[in-house]
């Protein structure tokens, strides 16, 4: 078995999981391995504080583990790994992982070394405005992560920024496809941020972007094509995205018998994604 591997690259916050978690809603689970690179982080977050290097840094990560690990799952090969787990700060113990027909990688490095990036069938990166991304991080740390207070998410945020454009945003020129977030209006409530999305391609689709935006054109949702950029604005229904899926995306064995669809940019997201993986097979 030759997996088909999809990277999942963009900086901490930037939602990386909730893309993973859309994919999962599509693909059958017992097709699909989610790899988080958190796992090759080369200290628990106890021992970081002791380190003047933050995880964005590629120095602080077992890069070339995870790409021997990528190159061992590719040609069809168990491996043995550890979960970062953000509730504690901790690693597992090692625990085997066999490959399965799809493979998302997501981190913060996916394509920083050469030999990595070839090992991926679709390169994914996310990139919200820092506005937007600035939002979630802080809902999420709070939330999820035991930070205590705003003021102590968004001090760790300026001290990662230089890494954050020297390391992280650097890996968007590798990318197959980029997607990026952007806010409509001004609010400080997360939930109720409109969000905006422009997907840009490296290199033209095999299908027809035209027809995608016309697709999606209607009263509510404005669809924007220029060369190989697609952008949207507005809302779309859950009925409408899984009408253009069932229009849109051919069968597969890899999906699921009825995927959950979702409204919105989330549903487009998974439309896009879905095409893109379908079309590379």
């Amino acid at each position: 078995m030759h997996p088909f591997i999809i990277g999942l690259g963009g900086d901490s916050g930037s939602g990386k999981g909730t893309i993973g978690r859309l994919l999962l809603d599509v693909f059958d689970e017992k097709n699909l391995l989610t790899i988080s690179m958190d796992a090759y982080h080369k200290w628990n977050r106890y021992e970081m504080r002791k380190q003047t290097l933050t995880h964005l840094n590629p120095k602080a990560n077992n890069l070339r583990l995870a790409e021997d690990h990528l190159k061992d799952l590719k040609e069809g090969k168990t491996i043995k790994k550890v979960i970062y787990d953000h509730s504690t700060g901790l690693f597992t113990p090692p625990a085997a992982v066999s490959p399965k027909k799809l493979i998302i990688i997501t981190g913060l490095h996916p394509y920083h070394r050469k030999l990595m990036r070839r090992l991926f069938d679709l390169k994914l990166f996310i990139s919200p405005d820092e506005d937007v991304r600035k939002k979630w991080k802080v809902h999420r740390d709070m939330s999820k992560r035991g930070y205590k207070n705003k003021k102590s998410v968004l001090k760790i945020l300026s001290q990662r920024k230089p890494d954050s454009f020297g390391y992280i945003h650097a890996q968007e020129q590798y990318a197959d496809l980029l997607l990026k977030y952007f806010e409509i209006g001004d609010t400080d409530n997360t939930k109720e941020m409109e969000l905006g999305l422009s997907l840009i391609f490296k290199k033209r689709p095999k299908y027809s972007l035209q027809i995608i935006k016309k697709s999606l054109q209607n009263k509510t949702l404005r669809a924007m094509l220029e060369g190989k950029a697609l952008t949207l604005t507005g809302t779309v229904s859950k009925k409408q995205i899984e009408a253009l899926a069932a229009i849109l995306i051919p069968k597969s064995e890899l999906l699921k018998k009825s995927p959950t669809w979702h409204s919105g940019m989330k549903g487009i997201i998974q439309l896009i994604c879905t095409l893109e993986v379908l079309n590379r097979l």
